[in-house]
């Protein structure tokens, strides 16, 4: 998703930790914890609704295809 390294998150880590202090940082570091998670949950669920639109898109082509072939020898019975 993010291409961040040790050393990126290490400076990042760094930096939060003189701006917030040693004694709010480990809540602070669950709060983004859990952000994190429901970001990467609410990832996965638009990227499953997104395969399964497309999984119904294709039953349905392969439907209609599938039906023009019956209606294709239907007629040429018919004949």
């Amino acid at each position: 998703m993010f291409d961040f390294g040790f050393w990126e998150i290490a400076i990042i880590g760094i930096i939060t930790l003189i701006v917030v202090g040693p004694t709010r940082m480990p809540g602070l570091a669950r709060k983004a914890g859990l952000y994190f998670g429901k970001f990467n949950n609410f990832i996965n669920k638009i990227k499953n609704d997104i395969n399964d639109e497309l999984k119904a898109d294709e039953l349905r082509e392969t439907f209609t295809h599938k039906e023009s072939k019956i209606d294709k020898s239907k007629i040429l019975d018919d004949d």
